[in-house]
């Protein structure tokens, strides 16, 4: 029986998804394009068709990038050569490298805020005349540390247990 539905084109709603922003949606393309290949066997029958589609529907830049790999301009060349090749310009599909060096900047500077947040707003805490005793203190004690660096918890609960019981 012949198969009368034909491929996608690159604007339909249906059309098969690769982001470049986030290149581990490289792994569920290639799984779209997997079942795609099944569903339609009478319009991808080689290697040749399955690299042709698999460049149509992703963004020009990349469909450039991906048709500039020898794996995809040699006929000789599997489909699966194709696709080896393909990830490697993708290091985060790789569990070893899923994440990158930006992704552990992000975390640590999400970390970073938070805990600045978390202390300022332990210093909010205190009334003024108490908390001007407090950084007096604190500046006393660590003359090194910069003015815009918020002291942690533990010193300041140091220093004002110091004021309070005293």
């Amino acid at each position: 029986m012949a198969d009368v539905k034909a491929l996608p084109l690159r604007h339909d709603k249906a059309v098969l998804v690769f982001d470049p922003e986030n290149p581990r949606s490289l792994l569920c393309y290639l799984e779209d394009l997997e079942d795609l290949f099944k569903v339609h066997p009478t319009l991808i029958m080689n290697e040749a068709d399955k690299k042709r589609t698999t460049v149509k529907y992703v963004p020009m830049h990349e469909e450039e990038m991906w048709k500039g790999l020898p794996e995809y301009e040699d006929a000789a060349k599997t489909y699966k050569e194709f696709i080896t090749a393909l990830k490697t310009l993708y290091p985060a599909v790789h569990e070893d490298q899923r994440y990158s060096m930006g992704d552990m900047d992000r975390l640590v500077g999400e970390r970073v805020r938070i805990k600045r947040e978390q202390n300022h707003a332990f210093e909010r805490t205190f009334s003024q005349d108490l908390w001007t005793k407090v950084y007096t203190c604190l500046q006393i004690k660590n003359p090194e540390q910069a003015a815009d660096t918020p002291y942690g918890v533990a010193s300041v609960f140091e220093a004002a247990s110091f004021f309070l019981a005293g």
